[in-house]
């Protein structure tokens, strides 16, 4: 019950939770990632999520003429890769030495950084321990998420969630807050944004990731019925990866991204 209030307080009536991510199960018990991106400036909004290389997820902006005439926001800032994921041998606090799958998502440069660390720092709240909050006016928190699938079935899936923000009362110090979740329960997630709402100053996310239900089991499925639940005005991009399956040599994911603004070529 508590899964369904957060999810209708913090998204469903909520004008605008910034940017999104969402760790979790689908009702068969097949790890999900959604990641979104709202929007009020016009640079915000000046972006889609396209497929990059080797899988990757990546932000670009939709009209690059609009872009080069935009002085509201920093392209070092908007673009970015927001998934990644690869097959690397693990050895973590939660699990022995592993040959495990890892996804990653992030809304900022810190995306590459996690899949790059993880293979060296065992544990998670380590591995950004050398990044802040975004050097934008807002004092935009950092947040990322990591999905970590052993090959070995005998273990569930585990996900972690960061948040990095301004420290209350010191903008030069950086609160790293780290959260780790084993997803046994089908059809839930965890949930983190960059901000709680809208105002002036804006609010950033504050408290654990929140626990909501997840709908669907298809990556359409789950991007139609959460993309219906954000505002209309300020939403801007989705994507959602589902994982298929998973063995020693490959896994199959599938993935559906839908923009509002559609990318202009020139």
């Amino acid at each position: 019950m508590q899964a369904k209030v957060n999810l209708f307080n913090h998204i469903q009536n909520n004008t605008y939770p910034g940017r999104i991510i969402v760790l979790g199960l689908n009702k068969i018990g097949q790890p999900v990632i959604i990641y979104v991106i709202m929007g009020r400036s016009s640079s915000s909004r000046n972006r889609g999520i396209t497929l990059g290389e080797m899988n990757a997820l990546k932000t670009v902006f939709a009209d690059e003429k609009q872009a080069a005439e935009d002085t509201t926001g920093d392209p070092d800032l908007l673009l970015y890769e927001v998934m990644i994921d690869k097959d690397i041998v693990l050895e973590t606090n939660v699990f022995p030495k592993e040959e495990a799958w890892t996804f990653v998502v992030s809304n900022g440069k810190q995306t590459s950084d996690l899949l790059e660390k993880i293979k060296e720092v065992r544990d998670f709240q380590h591995i950004l321990e050398d990044w802040s909050y975004e050097p934008d006016k807002e004092n935009t928190p950092r947040i990322s998420g990591m999905i970590v699938m052993p090959e070995n079935e005998n273990f569930s899936p585990i996900a972690f969630l960061s948040v990095i923000k301004k420290a209350p009362g010191d903008e030069n110090v950086a609160q790293h807050n780290n959260f780790r979740y084993m997803l046994t329960e089908p059809a839930l997630g965890f949930c983190v944004s960059t901000y709680m709402g809208d105002g002036k100053p804006l609010p950033a996310f504050t408290g654990e990731p929140l626990a909501i239900p997840i709908e669907g089991n298809t990556e359409k499925e789950i991007a139609d019925w959460f993309w219906s639940l954000l505002d209309e005005d300020n939403r801007v991009s989705i994507a959602v990866k589902v994982v298929k399956s998973r063995d020693a040599s490959l896994v199959e994911t599938t993935m559906s991204i839908f923009n509002r603004f559609q990318k202009i070529t020139a």
